[in-house]
């Protein structure tokens, strides 16, 4: 039995080049739609994409986060160490420095957990700021036995992240207004000498003998 067959018609070399050709263009025009589709996207979700991202209950990671937040207990007990000596060679500041380091004593001994870290923090920053500028006192001509104790409060500043109190401070000076009294009139006579310097001659009254001559 046999089958009716339409002859399929003769394809030119033009028409499939043709062909081709449409097919090009129409990808370049699929791919230029989907770019400006996900302009458009991402023009109008920006928000909604960068939510997630700034949400405050992502944790954030930091380097060295735990050392950074521990208390820095055996460099208060350093620094207790230095501080002893400098009060046993230096008698000078042996009264000025026993509340620092009772207050320094009684830092090294407490829970961060049961206090809270900031408390202690901010308590071992004025500690060291007054010990600082005990040693920074204009009095002091040298320096030199105060320069390791110096050096374990830069640390210990450095931890805390709190830049040292400025050491070129000028005492302020109690200066002000002052009032103007009021200007005396000269009493000195400048034509006379000795007790009678001071007082000036009395005019003559007409109504004296004088004036009765007259």
């Amino acid at each position: 039995m046999s089958k009716n067959t339409l002859p399929l018609p003769p394809k030119h070399r033009l028409d499939v080049v043709d062909t081709a050709l449409l097919r090009q263009k129409e990808k370049q025009a699929l791919k230029w739609l989907g770019i400006l589709l996900a302009f458009a996207v991402v023009y109008e979700g920006w928000d909604f994409l960068l939510s997630p991202l700034s949400a405050p209950d992502i944790p954030i990671p930091e380097l060295n986060r735990s050392l950074r937040r521990a208390f820095p207990v055996r460099r208060i007990v350093r620094l207790m160490g230095v501080l002893q000596g400098i009060q046993q060679s230096f008698p000078m500041v042996r009264d000025s420095l026993t509340p620092w380091m009772e207050q320094l004593g009684w830092l090294k001994d407490q829970d961060p957990a049961r206090i809270g870290l900031g408390a202690l923090n901010t308590r071992l920053e004025a500690s060291l700021t007054g010990v600082w500028n005990l040693f920074h006192d204009p009095i002091w001509e040298d320096r030199r036995p105060f320069e390791l104790a110096v050096l374990e409060m830069k640390t210990l500043f450095a931890l805390l992240q709190v830049a040292p109190p400025d050491q070129t401070r000028i005492p302020v000076l109690a200066v002000g207004p002052r009032p103007v009294k009021p200007l005396e009139q000269a009493s000195r006579d400048l034509f006379q000498f000795g007790k009678d310097a001071h007082s000036l001659p009395q005019p003559h009254s007409e109504s004296g003998p004088a004036g009765k001559d007259r």
